[in-house]
């Protein structure tokens, strides 16, 4: 039984060749300090020593999406409601934007140690292998070792994973330490690990929700890289047609609604709950937002319930066979925007 340290992602490779390729368990408690650094680098017109709202908004969406792993994992309900006042404040991330660029950099690992440390009722359930196996995980995924869209192909290798683990051994010995191969080899071995559980598959589900949530906020650049992981052009663009309507899946969708009304949990809350019910099934469905989020909508939504019009709303929810749940409001969807995303749909047709 020993503790480590990791400060770099050299440590952290390090550590994830003994788990994943010698099955090393003897590791466990891991701590974090100095890494893993959260960073977003964006180029593209808009994106030349600035940060457009929309990308501010980007920058939300990606820390709501770690608040409901955490709660998820920690309280089964992954809500924004469960979420404690210091749970907030020791997941908050603090980015910071370089000057002269639109590179941004969040000190991550305090977050991460956090994260773990709440996680002790889930971890007590839990082997030896499986609480290594969460840790790298989310460390990985965290700084962007992990490529967050890499886990949607799990389980695709056919080899027994033994043979997996020694074709691997050799081909880290003759890759010279090329980190980014390194990591992209050590990745096919986790992703396929016999011991990961609905719990660490719900780790890669809100990680990719959440970079996924940038990403589709900021379409017009040219490229963004997040540490190991770049995408260019219509790879960017791409985001913003991905759907995950899969059962238990975060969803982003667009659809007609009627507004029932729109209501503050109290007087100092930051949160509301807009009451819609959907045009084409008259299903009825309550959505949270932020107020930072909701902005000038708001007058639309009042507006809307005054009159009795539909609005078309972006919102965010998880699917469940046919019922939706944990609703999240995005935006209302104007003329303009609605014209802008079928253009772009048929340009990456």
């Amino acid at each position: 039984m020993t503790e480590t340290t990791i400060r770099s992602e050299s440590d952290f490779l390090d550590l994830a060749k003994r788990v994943l390729l010698d099955d090393d368990i003897s590791i466990t408690n891991i701590k974090f300090d100095g890494w893993p650094t959260i960073e977003f680098y964006i180029q593209g017109e808009r994106y030349n020593q600035s940060l457009p709202v929309s990308a501010m908004e980007g920058y939300v969406g990606f820390q709501q999406e770690l608040y409901r792993l955490f709660t998820d994992l920690k309280y089964n309900q992954p809500s924004l409601q469960s979420l404690r006042v210091n749970d907030r404040k020791d997941l908050e991330l603090v980015f910071k934007v370089l000057e002269g660029s639109s590179d941004t950099k969040a000190d991550g690992w305090d977050a991460l140690n956090s994260m773990i440390d709440g996680f002790d009722t889930l971890l007590a359930g839990m082997d030896s292998m499986e609480k290594v196996l969460l840790v790298i995980s989310l460390a990985g995924l965290f700084a962007g070792t992990w490529c967050f869209t890499a886990w949607n192909t799990r389980r695709g290798e056919n080899e027994q994973f033994k043979d997996q683990q020694e074709t691997t051994r050799k081909a880290i010995e003759s890759s010279n330490e090329n980190v980014k191969e390194v990591s992209n080899l050590l990745q096919k071995v986790l992703v396929n690990h016999p011991s990961l559980s609905k719990e660490h598959q719900k780790v890669a589900e809100y990680s990719d929700q959440a970079f996924s949530s940038l990403m589709r906020r900021v379409s017009d650049a040219d490229y963004v890289r997040s540490g190991r992981n770049e995408f260019k052009g219509a790879e960017i663009r791409e985001f913003s047609r991905r759907r995950r309507g899969e059962n238990g899946k975060r969803n982003e969708r667009t659809d007609d609604f009627y507004i029932e009304g729109v209501e503050r949990a109290s007087n100092d809350s930051e949160y509301m709950t807009i009451k819609t019910i959907k045009v084409n099934t008259e299903v009825q469905i309550k959505m949270k937002a932020l107020e930072s989020i909701v902005g000038d909508d708001l007058e639309i939504l009042l507006n809307a319930f005054m009159s009795g019009k539909p609005l078309t709303i972006r919102y965010i929810s998880s699917v469940r066979g046919q019922d939706e749940y944990s609703a999240q409001f995005s935006y209302v969807v104007t003329e303009d925007q609605s014209s802008s995303d079928n253009d772009l749909e048929q340009q990456l047709a």
